[in-house]
C-alpha cells in the first residue's frame, strides 16, 4: 500500500478515525520511540471485500515537527532517498483551490524526476523518471493528492470560513450531527455570535481558517470529557458520530483513499 504523507499528527488521527469506522478488524500502530507514544504510524484494516488496506503516515514526526512546509521534503525523501514509485499525500487547501493543491505536489515530484507527466485522474498523475541514479530511468511514479477541506461548503462560508484544512470535516459534522453537541442545540448560532464577537470592534481579530475555529471550539462541544487535546477530541468526534452524517461529510476524502490505492 502507498505511504500517505499527512501534514502533522492531527492529520494521521483523523485518518486513522475515518478507517476506524470504514474498516473492520482495524489495527493502528503508533510509534514506539521514546518521545512518540499514541502518534500513529500506520493503520491496518479489511475492505467489505475482505481485502487488506494499509496506509504508512510520513511527516508526523514530533521531532521534526511536520507541518505543510515540510511535505514537499517528505515526498522528496520517500521517492529519491528509498524509492518509492506509489505515494499518496493529503495536503489542506489552506486559501488555495483543489487544482492548485495538486499541482504544487505535481511541481515537486517533476522537478525531481524531470521525465514526461501524464495526468492519470483530476487528482491523480505519473511522472517518469530521467534523473534519478536509484529509480531505473524510465520508470513511472504515481502520486495521488487528497487536497483537504471542504471547499466551496455553504455552511463553512456562512461561518467566514476561507482558509480550508482537515479541520473542515470536523466543524462540518458538529454543526450536522446534535449527538455531538448535547446541551448545544443552537451550535450554529452560537459559533456565529462567539465570531461576530471576536471579528468585532472590541477585538478585531481575523479568524477565516477552520483550524483557528476548531480550537475556539473544542473547550465548548466537551464532546470528549475535560480533554480539549487535538487528539482526545478528534478520536471522540468519530467515535461518537452518526454513521449517516459521517459518511456524508468524509464520504469525499474516502473516495480519494480509495483512489490513492488503487495505484
Amino acid at each position: 500500500m502507498p505511504p500517505l504523507v499527512v501534514e502533522g499528527i492531527t492529520d494521521a488521527v483523523f485518518f486513522c478515525g475515518l478507517l476506524r469506522r470504514h474498516l473492520s478488524e482495524v489495527r493502528v500502530n503508533f510509534m514506539d520511540q521514546p518521545g512518540k507514544h499514541r502518534i500513529p504510524a500506520s493503520v491496518t484494516g479489511l475492505q467489505a471485500d475482505g481485502s487488506l488496506l494499509e496506509f504508512d503516515f510520513r511527516n508526523q514526526d514530533p521531532e521534526t515537527g511536520g507541518g505543510r512546509d515540510r511535505i514537499p521534503e517528505a515526498v522528496r525523501a520517500l521517492i529519491r532517498d528509498i524509492g518509492v514509485l506509489h505515494l499518496a499525500v493529503a495536503k489542506d487547501l489552506d486559501g488555495n483551490t483543489p487544482d492548485i493543491v495538486v499541482r504544487s505536489i505535481r511541481d515537486v515530484v517533476l522537478n525531481l524526476l524531470g521525465g514526461p507527466i501524464e495526468n492519470v485522474s483530476e487528482e491523480k498523475f505519473r511522472i517518469q523518471n530521467v534523473r534519478l541514479a536509484n529509480i531505473p530511468k524510465g520508470q513511472w511514479v504515481t502520486v495521488a493528492v487528497i487536497p483537504m477541506g471542504l471547499y466551496d461548503d455553504p455552511d463553512l462560508k456562512a461561518l467566514g470560513i476561507t482558509r480550508h484544512a482537515m479541520e473542515d470535516y470536523l466543524i462540518k459534522m458538529l454543526l450536522l450531527d446534535e449527538s455531538l453537541r448535547p446541551g448545544l442545540p443552537q451550535f450554529r448560532q452560537l459559533l456565529l455570535d462567539l465570531l461576530n464577537v471576536i471579528r468585532g470592534e472590541s477585538y478585531k481579530v481575523s479568524i477565516d481558517s477552520s483550524k483557528e475555529l476548531f480550537q475556539l471550539v473544542k473547550p465548548v462541544v466537551k464532546v470528549a470529557g475535560n480533554r480539549f487535546n487535538d487528539t482526545g477530541v478528534i478520536n471522540a468526534l468519530f467515535d461518537k458520530a452518526n454513521s449517516a452524517i459521517l459518511e456524508s461529510v468524509v464520504a469525499p476524502v474516502r473516495g480519494q483513499l480509495q483512489q490513492a490505492v488503487a495505484l
